[in-house]
């Protein structure tokens, strides 16, 4: 895994926020990503000296941070996310993986389904 490989979750200790794992120095640092009354998106990072920007999408914000911000140790690299283990299974098996067909956006970089997305859209697997 990369510099800059990450994972967005949902978080478990606070509904309707998400988590930020980032691999950065050679560990994973964890971040919250709250998420407002007006549902713009903040990271909150936990040793940034000053208030981060707002977005409207996740896709938004993981753009934004795909490129270096002045006082946060990581920067996210969005070529190679740490979600999509289809070659490793296919090397390891040597069968191939089916993939769902995505939608794309022109705001940001795609990120997984949640699992009751991707049932709500395809059917429950």
């Amino acid at each position: 895994m990369q510099e800059g490989a990450f994972i967005v979750r949902d978080s478990k200790a606070t509904p309707g926020w998400h988590m930020i794992g980032v691999k950065t120095n050679n560990t994973v640092v964890h971040e919250k990503i709250r998420q407002g009354e007006n549902g713009d998106y903040e990271l909150l990072p936990s040793d940034a000296p000053a208030a981060q920007p707002h977005f409207r999408t996740l896709p938004q914000l993981v753009g934004h941070y795909a490129q270096p911000q002045a006082g946060l140790p990581f920067t996210l690299v969005v070529d190679q996310p740490i979600y999509d283990n289809h070659q490793l299974v296919e090397k390891r098996s040597g069968s191939t993986v089916a993939t769902l067909p995505r939608p794309t956006h022109q705001e940001g970089p795609q990120l997984p389904f949640k699992q009751g997305e991707r049932d709500s859209m395809y059917g429950e697997c």
